[in-house]
């Protein structure tokens, strides 16, 4: 049980985590009126392309954990919990996708982001939904469900027979 609401309390931070970051970036762009990403890559591109690795790096790692928790709570009853990482996943697929259409791709052929506010906007929204999907409340006994999957993958089940 440890191991999931573990897995859960950190998707809760790295989505609370995105989302002040996308909106820490909406209000850089309208106190300044400029991109914050483009004013970065203006003033320095290698500087910007790291950042823009290790981003791409640290959001596969976050699309790995979500889709281990979609896995543990795969062979559960706990349907809330289910559709609520499968709805997860699912939205995090997409503002990745869309990252990497609109900023990734531009990075790397040496041109600035092609986003606006209205886009950290809507990622701050939905980091921020994601981040409050994680207090679904689950049907009575829906968590021991998950944790008893969780003790089976991990190879922690009491009820083993030889």
């Amino acid at each position: 049980m440890d191991a999931l609401l573990s897995i859960q309390k950190l998707l809760l931070a790295i989505n609370v985590y995105n989302a002040c970051y996308c909106a820490l970036l909406v209000v850089i762009n309208l106190w300044t009126g400029n991109e914050p990403m483009a004013s970065l890559q203006e003033s320095n591109e290698a500087d910007y392309l790291i950042l823009q690795f290790f981003k791409c790096a640290a959001y596969g790692a976050f699309i790995v954990i979500q889709v281990v928790h979609v896995c543990m709570l795969w062979s559960t009853r706990a349907e809330n919990m289910k559709v609520a990482a499968v709805g997860n996943l699912a939205l995090s697929l997409c503002i990745g996708f869309h990252y990497f259409i609109r900023v990734w791709s531009p990075a790397m052929e040496g041109h600035p982001p092609k986003t606006s506010a209205t886009s950290y906007t809507l990622y701050t929204t939905m980091f921020a939904a994601m981040a409050f999907s994680h207090y679904v409340k689950p049907d009575k006994g829906e968590r021991a469900m998950a944790a008893q999957a969780n003790a089976a993958m991990a190879g922690n089940d009491e009820n083993k027979q030889f």
